[in-house]
Protein backbone atom coordinates (compact mmCIF):
# COMPACT_ATOMS: atom_id res chain seq x y z
CA UNK A 1 0.00 0.00 0.00
CA UNK A 2 2.87 2.34 0.81
CA UNK A 3 4.41 1.55 -2.83
CA UNK A 4 0.96 2.55 -4.69
CA UNK A 5 0.90 5.55 -2.45
CA UNK A 6 4.47 6.50 -3.69
CA UNK A 7 4.44 5.70 -7.20
CA UNK A 8 1.05 7.99 -7.47
CA UNK A 9 2.20 10.64 -5.40
CA UNK A 10 4.91 10.78 -8.07
CA UNK A 11 2.70 10.27 -11.08
CA UNK A 12 0.44 13.44 -9.68
CA UNK A 13 3.68 15.47 -8.93
CA UNK A 14 5.23 14.39 -12.45
CA UNK A 15 1.54 15.36 -13.74
CA UNK A 16 1.42 18.55 -11.94
CA UNK A 17 5.27 19.32 -13.15
CA UNK A 18 3.50 18.46 -17.12
CA UNK A 19 0.83 20.79 -16.79
CA UNK A 20 2.90 23.46 -15.16
CA UNK A 21 5.60 23.38 -18.24
CA UNK A 22 2.21 23.40 -20.77
CA UNK A 23 -0.32 25.75 -18.96
CA UNK A 24 1.63 29.17 -18.49
CA UNK A 25 1.44 30.00 -22.27
CA UNK A 26 -2.10 29.40 -22.52
CA UNK A 27 -2.46 31.99 -19.54
CA UNK A 28 -0.10 34.31 -21.10
CA UNK A 29 -3.05 36.23 -22.57
CA UNK A 30 -6.16 38.03 -21.57
CA UNK A 31 -9.83 39.31 -22.51
CA UNK A 32 -10.77 42.75 -22.22
CA UNK A 33 -14.29 44.39 -22.46
CA UNK A 34 -15.32 46.86 -24.93
CA UNK A 35 -15.51 49.14 -21.52
CA UNK A 36 -11.62 48.86 -21.41
CA UNK A 37 -11.27 49.46 -24.97
CA UNK A 38 -12.52 52.25 -25.47
CA UNK A 39 -11.49 54.01 -22.46
CA UNK A 40 -7.50 52.99 -23.36
CA UNK A 41 -6.85 53.57 -26.95
CA UNK A 42 -3.64 53.82 -25.98
CA UNK A 43 -3.59 50.11 -25.24
CA UNK A 44 -4.87 49.28 -28.59
CA UNK A 45 -3.07 47.30 -31.14
CA UNK A 46 -0.88 49.35 -33.21
CA UNK A 47 -1.80 47.33 -36.13
CA UNK A 48 -4.33 44.62 -37.53
CA UNK A 49 -7.53 44.31 -39.15
CA UNK A 50 -10.92 44.80 -37.36
CA UNK A 51 -13.59 43.01 -39.11
CA UNK A 52 -17.43 44.16 -38.58
CA UNK A 53 -20.08 42.76 -41.25
CA UNK A 54 -18.01 42.11 -44.27
CA UNK A 55 -15.98 45.38 -43.69
CA UNK A 56 -12.30 45.72 -42.39
CA UNK A 57 -10.94 47.99 -40.76
CA UNK A 58 -7.28 48.87 -40.92
CA UNK A 59 -5.80 49.59 -37.42
CA UNK A 60 -3.32 51.74 -38.75
CA UNK A 61 -5.20 54.33 -40.33
CA UNK A 62 -6.40 56.35 -37.82
CA UNK A 63 -10.05 57.13 -39.27
CA UNK A 64 -11.08 53.79 -39.27
CA UNK A 65 -9.61 53.68 -35.33
CA UNK A 66 -11.64 56.98 -34.89
CA UNK A 67 -14.75 55.14 -36.55
CA UNK A 68 -14.63 52.03 -34.50
CA UNK A 69 -13.80 53.86 -31.01
CA UNK A 70 -16.77 55.63 -32.00
CA UNK A 71 -19.01 52.91 -32.33
CA UNK A 72 -17.85 51.68 -28.52
CA UNK A 73 -18.91 55.16 -27.02
CA UNK A 74 -22.52 54.80 -29.05
CA UNK A 75 -24.78 54.15 -26.60
CA UNK A 76 -26.88 51.38 -27.44
CA UNK A 77 -30.16 52.80 -25.41
CA UNK A 78 -29.74 55.32 -27.88
CA UNK A 79 -30.06 53.19 -30.66
CA UNK A 80 -32.91 51.81 -29.75
CA UNK A 81 -35.02 55.00 -29.54
CA UNK A 82 -33.36 56.32 -32.78
CA UNK A 83 -33.47 53.43 -34.48
CA UNK A 84 -35.13 50.24 -33.25
CA UNK A 85 -34.53 46.95 -31.61
CA UNK A 86 -32.85 45.00 -34.38
CA UNK A 87 -30.68 48.32 -34.69
CA UNK A 88 -29.89 48.18 -31.13
CA UNK A 89 -28.62 44.38 -31.11
CA UNK A 90 -26.56 45.25 -33.73
CA UNK A 91 -24.69 47.78 -31.62
CA UNK A 92 -24.52 45.32 -28.95
CA UNK A 93 -23.07 42.85 -30.89
CA UNK A 94 -20.46 45.08 -32.37
CA UNK A 95 -19.39 46.44 -29.19
CA UNK A 96 -18.55 43.03 -27.90
CA UNK A 97 -17.05 42.12 -31.91
CA UNK A 98 -14.51 44.90 -31.55
CA UNK A 99 -13.49 43.86 -27.70
CA UNK A 100 -12.92 40.18 -28.83
CA UNK A 101 -10.99 41.62 -31.68
CA UNK A 102 -8.70 44.04 -30.43
CA UNK A 103 -8.05 41.26 -27.46
CA UNK A 104 -7.40 38.52 -29.83
CA UNK A 105 -4.98 41.33 -31.70
CA UNK A 106 -3.57 42.63 -28.43
CA UNK A 107 -2.69 39.12 -27.09
CA UNK A 108 -2.30 36.53 -30.05
CA UNK A 109 -2.51 33.18 -29.12
CA UNK A 110 -3.56 29.57 -30.26
CA UNK A 111 -6.50 29.44 -27.17
CA UNK A 112 -8.30 31.93 -28.75
CA UNK A 113 -9.96 28.93 -31.47
CA UNK A 114 -9.53 26.23 -28.70
CA UNK A 115 -13.26 24.70 -28.15
CA UNK A 116 -12.56 23.98 -24.55
CA UNK A 117 -11.43 27.27 -23.70
CA UNK A 118 -14.85 28.14 -24.59
CA UNK A 119 -17.41 26.06 -23.22
CA UNK A 120 -17.14 23.97 -26.32
CA UNK A 121 -18.18 26.41 -28.82
CA UNK A 122 -16.52 24.87 -31.98
CA UNK A 123 -13.47 27.16 -33.12
CA UNK A 124 -13.55 29.19 -29.61
CA UNK A 125 -13.60 33.07 -30.03
CA UNK A 126 -11.85 33.23 -33.82
CA UNK A 127 -15.22 31.17 -34.47
CA UNK A 128 -18.04 33.50 -32.14
CA UNK A 129 -16.62 36.26 -33.90
CA UNK A 130 -16.92 35.31 -37.38
CA UNK A 131 -20.81 33.94 -36.57
CA UNK A 132 -21.17 37.41 -35.00
CA UNK A 133 -19.98 39.22 -38.40
CA UNK A 134 -22.42 36.82 -40.59
CA UNK A 135 -25.54 37.59 -37.63
CA UNK A 136 -23.69 41.38 -38.52
CA UNK A 137 -24.05 41.53 -41.60
CA UNK A 138 -27.65 39.58 -42.49
CA UNK A 139 -30.92 41.51 -43.55
CA UNK A 140 -33.56 41.25 -42.01
CA UNK A 141 -31.55 41.13 -38.39
CA UNK A 142 -31.95 38.57 -35.93
CA UNK A 143 -32.52 40.25 -32.93
CA UNK A 144 -32.51 37.30 -30.87
CA UNK A 145 -29.65 35.83 -32.16
CA UNK A 146 -27.78 38.85 -31.90
CA UNK A 147 -28.30 39.16 -28.46
CA UNK A 148 -28.15 35.61 -27.68
CA UNK A 149 -24.32 35.67 -29.33
CA UNK A 150 -23.37 39.35 -27.73
CA UNK A 151 -23.84 37.56 -23.69
CA UNK A 152 -22.14 34.75 -24.86
CA UNK A 153 -19.19 36.67 -26.24
CA UNK A 154 -19.38 38.74 -23.20
CA UNK A 155 -19.22 36.17 -20.82
CA UNK A 156 -16.09 34.88 -22.04
CA UNK A 157 -14.34 38.32 -22.55
CA UNK A 158 -15.08 38.73 -18.71
CA UNK A 159 -14.77 35.29 -17.42
CA UNK A 160 -11.23 35.32 -19.48
CA UNK A 161 -10.39 38.59 -18.32
CA UNK A 162 -10.50 37.82 -14.38
CA UNK A 163 -9.13 34.56 -14.75
CA UNK A 164 -6.27 34.53 -17.68
CA UNK A 165 -6.87 32.83 -20.63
Amino acid sequence: MTIMKAKFGTLGITTILLISIFIPGTLACTTLTPGYWKNHLEDWPSSGIVTIESYNYDLTKEDEVDYLMGLLWENPGHWKKEYGKSEQAWLILTHKVIAAQLSMLAFPHPAWSWNWEFGGYSGGMVQMVNDANDLLDDDPLDRGAMIDLAETIDYWLNYWNEHGL
